[in-house]
C-alpha cells in the first residue's frame, strides 16, 4: 500500500517478482528512518524478548492503494470482499494481534470483522488505543495508531502506548497459560 515499493513494474511474472522483492526487502537497515519497522521491533522485543529479531508478521487491513493513497470506496469494498485479511489471521493464529490504523479505519475494521468489540485499555482515550475483541482474535488485540502518526509534533507518546500494549499482552499470554 502507499503504492509499495516504488511503484515496482511486476512484469509477466508478479507472484516470483513480489517473492524477491520480499526476500531482499531491507527490514532492519535502510527502513529504519520510517517508524513502522523500528516500532514493530520494540514491540515483538518486548513481548517476546528471547524471540529472533523480527518475529513477527505483518499484513494491511486494505491490501491495495490507489494512486498511492487509500482507495475509492468502492475499490477499498471489492478488494476487502475477498476476506483476504480474516483468512491470514485465522490460517496465522497469532498469539498478539495490533492494528495499526488509527480510528479513522474503525468502520473498515467493523465491515471486516462484523461484531467488533473495542474497549478502553487503561486510562488512555479508545481513540488512541483500544483492546479489541472477536471471535477469532487472540485475547491480546489491539488498536491503535501508524507509527507514524506519533511523530507528529502534537504527538509524542508512541513508546507509551507501545510499552503499554506490550505489558497488557505480556499479561494476557501470561493469564492464558
Amino acid at each position: 500500500t502507499n503504492t509499495w515499493y516504488n511503484q515496482t513494474r511486476l512484469g509477466t511474472q508478479p507472484v516470483a517478482k513480489l517473492m524477491d522483492i520480499y526476500a531482499r526487502f531491507p527490514f532492519f537497515d535502510e527502513h529504519r528512518a520510517h517508524q513502522f519497522w523500528p516500532t514493530c521491533q520494540r514491540l515483538q522485543g518486548l513481548i517476546n524478548p528471547a524471540g529472533p529479531q523480527g518475529g513477527f508478521l505483518w499484513s494491511n487491513l486494505v491490501k491495495m492503494d490507489e494512486n498511492g493513497r487509500r482507495p475509492s470506496h468502492d475499490f477499498e469494498e471489492a478488494v476487502c470482499a475477498l476476506g483476504l485479511l480474516p483468512k491470514e489471521i485465522e490460517i496465522v493464529h497469532p498469539q498478539v494481534l495490533v492494528f495499526f490504523t488509527g480510528p479513522n479505519y474503525d468502520e473498515r475494521l467493523d465491515k471486516t470483522f462484523p461484531g467488533l468489540v473495542r474497549r478502553r485499555l487503561d486510562d488512555i482515550p479508545e481513540r488512541q488505543i483500544a483492546r479489541l475483541r472477536y471471535n477469532g482474535f487472540p485475547a491480546a488485540a489491539y488498536r491503535t495508531y501508524h507509527p507514524n502518526y506519533f511523530m507528529r509534533p502534537h504527538v509524542r507518546k508512541k513508546i507509551a502506548v507501545i510499552d503499554l500494549i506490550a505489558k497488557d499482552a505480556r499479561a494476557t499470554l501470561a493469564a492464558k497459560k
